[in-house]
């Protein structure tokens, strides 16, 4: 997700245009569908995101993220299906142990990493991609949550797209020079205007689901987001920048890692919360 400055129609930019019109019909498919097939759809994405952020942060062996990845899934996934009610909290201490055991016995006693570079990453990532990326989870398992989905994910397509040709179109400072000097002022602002016109489009849709949905709440929504993912955009500028990466995998070609891709996404769903859908 990132703003590039001006410059001519290269083949990156070609396979960013051409992944995204093959995945997005999918996507689309998937969330109208909702339920089971979401579910598991969210998950596969939660657990690759986690994979991609131990596989750059710890430059480890794909079989150890992987292995990170899965029980970091755990612990939240316990929260979101499972509750804090009756057994939930104990299983989820129980699980917080496992995780970090398999933390420990993986990185530390395998021999691959010292103790003091996985734990800083651990709990990163656990905050990072595991708690904030639950939120995909958490979404889709409600009422009317695939329509939410569907709605956000038009937003941060729209802002991303937009803040990507308006920088290279106007150019301009640089928005965070420190954490993406590819991105700029002029970028933002059009991914900003593009998220709320993209929040009162998308509103006319999603409003024969929700009764409850009023214009001024779907301008509000569309600020909100508009901000979050790019805050979300910066977040994982940074995280690569601190791990001298320029990618966080090579899934989706044009785009990178999936990561790379939901970035804005994973920040802006928690405000999905507050919108009751009836």
């Amino acid at each position: 997700m990132s703003t590039q400055l001006g410059g001519p129609l290269s083949s990156g930019i070609f396979k960013r245009v051409l992944s995204a019109l093959v995945l997005s019909p999918l996507a689309v498919l998937v969330l109208l569908k909702g339920g089971t097939p979401l579910l598991v759809i969210a998950f596969i994405s939660y657990l690759l995101i986690n994979y991609e952020f131990y596989l750059i942060a710890l430059g480890i062996s794909k079989r150890s993220s992987a292995i990170l990845a899965l029980f970091s899934c755990i612990l939240p996934c316990a929260f979101v299906f499972g509750g804090w009610e009756s057994y939930g909290l104990a299983t989820s201490y129980i699980l917080l142990i496992l995780f970090l055991g398999v933390v420990i016995y993986t990185e530390v006693i395998g021999g691959e990493l010292s103790f003091d570079r996985v734990i800083p990453a651990v709990c990163l990532g656990y905050a990072y991609t595991g708690v904030i990326g639950s939120q995909l989870l958490i979404v889709a398992a409600m009422p009317n949550g695939n329509y939410k989905l569907l709605w956000l994910l038009l937003i941060a397509v729209a802002s991303d797209t937009a803040a990507f040709f308006g920088g290279r179109h106007f150019g301009g400072p640089a928005l965070a020079p420190k954490l993406s000097p590819k991105k700029t002022v002029s970028g933002a602002i059009c991914g900003l205007s593009a998220a709320i016109v993209a929040a009162l489009l998308g509103a006319v849709f999603i409003g024969s689901h929700a009764s409850s949905l009023s214009l001024p709440k779907a301008i509000a929504v569309g600020i909100l987001a508009g901000v979050l993912v790019q805050v979300g955009d910066l977040v994982e500028s940074m995280v690569k920048r601190i791990y001298s990466v320029k990618d966080s995998g090579n899934l989706i070609p044009g785009h990178g890692g999936l990561l790379d891709r939901v970035d804005g996404l994973i920040f802006a769903v928690p405000i999905l919360h507050i919108i009751s859908f009836q």
